[in-house]
């Protein structure tokens, strides 16, 4: 069992990493993951059927940049809420152990 809960708490930390990434504001992103991101939202206006160089493109664009920096604003202020006020109890019962989270 406690391997199990070992293994839960491996996959939350990753999953915090995760968001992390997804929280993290644009300016303070490294030049190659600014690189990265540019060209994901080039990739999506481009599948919207904004082709490159048009005055579409660049509306796009800046749509979209507004659009990411929102949710990475919503994403931090939802991990910031969440840590403020979750919190987990491991309970052992015997040979049972039991993770609650709130």
């Amino acid at each position: 069992m406690v391997e199990i809960l070992k293994k839960t708490l491996a996959l939350i930390v990753v999953g915090l990493g995760v968001a992390g990434c997804q929280t993290q504001p644009v300016e303070t992103m490294s030049y190659a993951d600014q690189q990265k991101l540019i060209s994901q939202i080039l990739d999506r206006c481009h599948a919207e059927g904004a082709r490159a160089g048009t005055p579409a493109e660049k509306d796009c664009f800046a749509q979209e940049v507004r659009a990411e920096q929102y949710k990475r604003t919503l994403r931090r202020q939802a991990w910031a809420s969440l840590g403020s006020s979750a919190s987990c109890t491991a309970i052992t019962n015997g040979d049972t152990q039991t993770l609650n989270c709130y």
